[in-house]
């Protein structure tokens, strides 16, 4: 993210910087309110704790040369992602979304970790209460118009 100045281009920060720098209530939690702790652990989990282990598998599953690919890392990983996966499930066991009973940018970065986990095949094995947060993210009107730009610059580039 370039921003003036400023480049960003760590994920989680470059949503803390966007909903700190252009204020939106929607997806902030402000520093004062008792669910500011929750979703910043969340706003970062997303990118630390859930997709890293998924770039490591995507790496030494396709991305590495056949000899440099290590099955045993990637059964690791799966085994890692799927144990911070728990925590989320948890959450949404008892709620909609991951704080404050309403979409915010925590809930972007744990998505994007979800739609990643799809390239691997693991959403087949989401919990129900999983797959039900996932469907309600993919139906958010700015998801849908996020899909839609992705498939025309695809397109563009593809001409």
């Amino acid at each position: 993210l370039s921003d003036g100045n400023v480049t960003i281009y760590e994920s989680a920060a470059i949503l803390e910087y966007l909903v700190n720098r252009y204020p939106n209530d929607a997806l902030n939690v402000a520093v004062e309110d008792p669910a500011f702790g929750p979703w910043l652990h969340w706003l970062h989990f997303g990118e630390a704790s859930l997709t890293t282990p998924l770039a490591t598998m995507l790496r030494y599953a396709y991305f590495e040369p056949e000899e440099r690919r290590q099955p045993a890392v990637v059964a690791d990983y799966r085994e890692f992602f799927f144990n911070r996966l728990a925590l989320v499930k948890q959450t949404h066991d008892s709620h909609e979304y991951l704080v404050a009973d309403r979409f915010t940018a925590a809930d972007i970065s744990v998505a994007y970790a979800l739609m990643l986990s799809r390239m691997l095949g693991l959403h087949k094995t989401f919990s129900p209460t999983l797959q039900a947060y996932w469907s309600r993210l993919q139906q958010r009107e700015a998801f849908q118009a996020a899909k839609r730009i992705q498939k025309e610059a695809m397109e563009a580039i593809a001409a």
